[in-house]
């Protein structure tokens, strides 16, 4: 498969003023109901501060290590991983 160098994570990895983006909502519907939420955060560094730095902002809930996957993760890597954690 090939990289997808035009994909908004790349944009934003080239472009640092790409990464402010306006959000058109602050709240999720149901968010009490959800158990686990995944966020992605990296595009070809490592995951660097990224957790401790989300998990301030978040300002609460149960954090977990994160995991950094290769280029293209199959879908087993993927599945084994969202296992390891619940």
């Amino acid at each position: 498969m090939k990289k997808k160098h035009n994909s908004r994570v790349s944009r934003e990895h080239k472009d640092e003023s790409l990464r402010n983006v306006e959000l058109t909502s602050t709240t999720v519907d149901n968010w009490a109901y959800y158990d686990t939420v995944l966020i992605c955060t990296s595009s070809s560094s490592g995951l660097g501060q990224s957790g401790e730095l989300l998990e301030e902002e978040a300002n609460g809930g149960n954090w977990l290590e994160g995991h950094r996957f290769r280029e293209n993760p199959s879908d087993s890597d993927i599945n084994n991983f969202v296992e390891s954690i619940q």
